[in-house]
């Protein structure tokens, strides 16, 4: 059976952001669910983390450069973005901005339940397991109980 790869970005991808709206943390899944981290402005003035689990998005693409538009699960939008994919880093604009930030592919995958480690596609070890989320990251557990990296 061939498995079917989606194309343009999938998995998890992080970034330092230094100004409001810039994302902290982007995961983007196989079932067109998102994870998003970001800095906006709050309160007096503060910047603040703002974290939106079971986003919904979807993607306009041309090879690696593309659109993604994000929504709540009730649909209401979050925002959207113009991007270009590299395989290790994924460069963002957000529609109305002129500013790109560039996100590294995470060393650690992101997750709050084990089927979100499925569905980034994530590199397994040769032995038989199953992924687990711990401390929101995943990781491989092989048959064995031991834990091992993916390679």
């Amino acid at each position: 059976m061939v498995q079917l790869q989606p194309v343009g970005p999938i998995g998890t991808f992080e970034a330092q952001p230094t100004r409001p709206g810039e994302a902290l943390r982007v995961v983007l899944m196989t079932d067109a669910t998102a994870h998003l981290e970001a800095l906006v402005m709050c309160q007096l003035g503060l910047v603040c983390p703002l974290k939106v689990d079971d986003a919904l998005y979807t993607r306009l693409e041309a090879g690696s450069a593309g659109h993604m538009d994000f929504t709540t699960q009730s649909g209401q939008p979050l925002s959207g973005y113009s991007y270009l994919y590299s395989g290790t880093q994924l460069g963002m604009v957000r529609d109305g901005d002129a500013q790109l930030q560039v996100l590294d592919r995470a060393k650690v995958a992101w997750c709050s339940v084990a089927t979100q480690c499925d569905n980034q596609l994530l590199p397994t070890p040769v032995c038989p397991g199953q992924w687990t989320c711990v401390n929101n990251g995943c990781q491989f557990e092989c048959a064995a109980g031991t834990f091992v990296a993916p390679p």
